[in-house]
């Protein structure tokens, strides 16, 4: 039975429901665990920042020894930046006049580098930081098994061609003070691990992942393509893919929290989640049936990362041996009861649960409210939710 961490620590009663609350020692452990994972492989550890969105969160990583940041949209970056976050890598594609103006902007204030799988954004690209006399690093993407951006891993000739051009506009920039683009080196994203269904699978996609990058490296430099850095890594993968030779640094991000999903795929055991959202019964109109007022819009809808669907239900109540949330509208939580020797909670009562996926339901909430050793420690605002464009 997975046991709570969070109802100990409030008072029931007064309570405002629902919320979405850290149990700050949990996500403590998490942040040392993954920077001494990195430092043992000794690559440098990028977490992904879209998970927690939560600049207090981020300095503790720092704190941790991270080296630099990954955001998924611009307006992420432009709060971290705000924040004082100096080293940013933007992980996905910057394509209209108004975003490669926003990139423009924060590189003159931060270390930037972003992501690129075809010529035409390569030369988009190189002619903004030209024109507005700032510098940014360029990632090849690569695709090594989710089969979204990115060049296949397989495709050298393509890959040696974008390749090619960022360097002939970054010898353009060496050789010209002022703005422009540099080859950062090759960046995956092996998303496809969260649809596993085993932790050997799991194990299989990570090997294969930094093992793909190597040989594409391998491939550019037999054609004399210099390749600085390997960046791979989730969170479920990040473990095995920074022990393959070659690979620079790994960018997890959901492990300072953990999930259902996380459990599932052996990535972490329950009492490893440190995120909990914490919801009150609000009817039983039957004795089989109640319901909590967290909905889709508090628990999200996932059943699994990147469109998998690994998971019964949207949430398992702590300390309710068996129970979970089986449906979801927008404001309401289903549960019943698998069988009768179940108890359903009472009305009024409040229940802590584990989402399936805790990066959108921290994108859903405007703050997290922390507990401690001792007790409850307050809120912290989530400084960039919403922030998707």
């Amino acid at each position: 039975m997975v046991q709570p961490l969070v109802l100990p620590f409030i008072h029931a009663e007064w309570f405002e429901t629902p919320a979405v609350v850290v149990h700050r020692p949990t996500l403590d452990r998490n942040i040392a665990r993954m920077a001494a994972l990195a430092a043992d492989a000794k690559v440098a550890l990028r977490p992904h920042v879209k998970a927690h969105k939560t600049v207090e969160i981020a300095r503790r990583q720092r704190m941790a020894g991270t080296q630099g940041i990954t955001v998924a949209k611009l307006g992420e970056a432009e709060v971290f930046a705000e924040a004082g976050f100096r080293d940013i890598t933007v992980a996905y594609p910057v394509i209209s006049a108004v975003k490669r103006d926003r990139l423009a902007a924060l590189a003159a204030r931060a270390r930037v580098t972003t992501v690129v799988d075809d010529l035409e954004q390569v030369d988009l690209l190189a002619r903004m930081a030209e024109e507005r006399a700032v510098t940014v690093g360029l990632w090849l993407k690569v695709d090594t098994g989710l089969h979204r951006c990115g060049i296949p891993a397989a495709e050298e000739d393509r890959a040696a061609a974008v390749v090619s051009r960022i360097l002939l506009w970054e010898k353009r920039w060496r050789e010209e003070p002022g703005g422009g683009v540099y080859f950062a080196g090759l960046l995956t994203h092996a998303g496809h691990a969260y649809g596993a269904e085993s932790k050997e699978e799991v194990e299989a996609i990570a090997k294969s992942e930094g093992e793909q990058l190597a040989a594409l490296k391998k491939a550019l430099q037999m054609r004399g393509l210099p390749t600085p850095a390997l960046s791979a890594g989730s969170t479920p993968t990040a473990a095995l893919v920074s022990k393959v030779p070659g690979i620079s640094e790994i960018r997890p991000g959901n492990y300072v929290f953990n999930d259902r999903t996380q459990v599932r795929l052996g990535a972490a055991n329950p009492e490893d989640c440190s995120l909990r959202v914490v919801a009150r019964v609000v009817s039983r109109p039957t004795p089989d049936r109640c319901v909590i007022d967290a909905g889709a819009k508090t628990l999200a809808l996932d059943q699994g990362a990147h469109g998998s669907s690994g998971l019964e239900g949207f949430g398992v109540l702590c300390g309710k041996e068996g129970l979970r949330v089986t449906r979801l509208s927008e404001e309401h939580g289903v549960i019943e009861r698998p069988n009768s020797g179940v108890e359903l909670p009472r009305v009024g009562e409040v229940v802590e649960l584990i989402p399936n996926h805790a990066c959108p339901v921290v994108n859903l909430t405007r703050r997290l409210g922390v507990v401690g050793e001792a007790g409850w420690e307050g809120w912290w605002s989530v400084d960039a939710q919403g922030r998707v464009e």
